[in-house]
């Protein structure tokens, strides 16, 4: 999964060479997993079926943490413990203090240490060209107007804004 989330960024960079603000930070992006084995349960939430439990919080929690790499899998020592042993010795052991849950044992690998360069293949011209027509073919209705970005986009939180307690 890092292979092709890498393999992307590096063809989205050689198919759309751009300067702006927002394509200059594509070299930043980066992957982080997290990897817990636990319980929950489902709960209905109006049309929505939402995850729920202290594992479920727990997983929440260690999105963040203070592993001190930047591309990562962070695991529990549960999930650690199904690990290969070829694997579970390149896991780092760290404590965290998740708040509410107390003190939990964890392992992070870090994922540059088994670096692998994205295989990127060179384009054609008519590729190279190909490529751009795709990419602006999928933004044309967008930019006509027959769709609107993030329609029906419905957060599972309050949003920004706080909403007034009801009396009761």
């Amino acid at each position: 999964m890092r292979q092709r989330f890498r393999t992307r960024r590096e063809q989205i960079k050689k198919d759309h060479p751009c300067d702006c603000k927002s394509c200059e930070q594509r070299d930043n992006l980066s992957i982080k997993f997290v990897a817990h084995e636990g319980e929950v349960a489902e709960q209905k939430v109006k049309r929505n079926v939402e995850l729920a439990g202290v594992d479920v919080i727990l997983v929440h929690r260690m999105l963040k943490n203070e592993v001190p790499v930047s591309e990562y899998l962070f695991m529990t020592d549960v999930v650690a413990q199904c690990l290969d042993e070829s694997v579970r010795k390149l896991a780092t052991p760290l404590t965290h203090d998740f708040e509410g849950i107390g003190e939990t044992s964890t392992h992070y690998i870090d994922l540059a240490t088994s670096d692998m360069p994205p295989a990127v293949p060179d384009h054609s011209f008519f590729g190279l060209l190909w490529a751009d027509v795709k990419f602006e073919w999928h933004a044309l209705p967008y930019l006509l107007g027959f769709k609107k970005a993030c329609a029906g986009f419905r957060s599972l939180g309050r949003g920004a804004t706080e909403e007034p307690a009801e009396m009761g």
